[in-house]
């Protein structure tokens, strides 16, 4: 069911832009393809992005 879901939003994102939020451990066996950007957020800053808001941090994760 899941890869079918993705299948049709993908067919449907060719003219716009649709955002998923998605464990990418869940994604087993969802074919991905050129049009489709994964963004990693790692709450790191030297790797992946932080957070969803660029340049946004934790104050606790602050030193």
């Amino acid at each position: 069911m899941k890869v079918g879901l993705f299948s049709y939003l993908a067919k449907q994102a060719v003219s716009q832009q649709i955002i998923i939020i998605e464990n990418t451990n869940h994604m087993a066996g969802i074919p991905l393809d050129d049009n489709i950007n994964i963004v990693e957020f790692s709450k790191d800053k030297h790797n992946g992005r932080y957070g969803y808001l660029d340049g946004v941090y934790d104050v606790s994760d602050e030193s």
